[in-house]
């Protein structure tokens, strides 16, 4: 239990894989700088209180096994203003990393002034669900599983486009929704609210 350092992958050649028995890790801070890690089968939380900083980096030629399991962007503040958090993927092909399940949970650590915001560098796309628990997002996001608000989440800005060919849910349980676009733009299946979907900041559009 608890949270480990920074976690830094440097392995040229080889597979990073979790120990036996190792279904959850939690750390600061995760660069993946060569070779492939595979991420446990349960939750890999990546974040720390701290001022804007890059939280989660992996560069060119990396590869990053997401399994089965989720990643949580789990960063929270350190001054009174809202800091920023970045996801960078921007340097793998297209710019974009597809995870499984992915959480964000940004709770404020310090100050009241505004909540921690988790951005992106490139483009993560939740192949599983995407559960908004706490903070504000922007940058780019795609879902193509269930969306999930909690009550404390704080919204954002960023679009979100909802993908590929399963069937989704959708379920907002009262929190901040983001105030960018939303488009539905699937190959197959449907998008069903299991609650109302309530959307109304300036000059938002809902695309389908």
């Amino acid at each position: 239990s608890g949270r480990g350092p920074h976690l830094v992958v440097n392995r040229p050649s080889g597979i990073i894989n979790p120990a036996g028995g190792t279904t959850s890790l939690s750390v600061a801070r995760f660069t993946l700088l060569a070779g492939t890690f595979n991420a446990p089968g349960g939750t890999l939380t990546v974040g720390r209180q701290a001022t804007s900083e890059t939280i989660f980096t992996i560069s060119a030629g990396c590869t990053f096994t997401p399994g089965l399991g989720t990643v949580t962007f789990a960063p929270s503040n350190s001054t009174w203003g809202g800091d920023t958090f970045t996801v960078d993927v921007s340097a793998l092909a297209g710019s974009t990393l597809t995870l499984n399940h992915v959480g964000i949970n940004a709770p404020t650590g310090f100050g009241t002034a505004g909540p921690p915001w988790v951005t992106t560098s490139g483009k993560i796309v939740a192949a599983g669900n995407f559960t908004h628990i706490d903070g504000a997002f922007a940058g780019t996001w795609e879902v193509q599983g269930n969306m999930t608000i909690a009550p404390t989440a704080d919204g954002g800005s960023a679009p979100l486009p909802f993908s590929g060919g399963n069937s989704q849910t959708f379920t907002d349980n009262g929190g901040g929704k983001t105030s960018g676009d939303l488009t539905i733009n699937k190959s197959g299946g449907a998008l069903k609210l299991l609650t109302d979907m309530t959307y109304s900041a300036a000059s938002q559009d809902l695309i389908i």
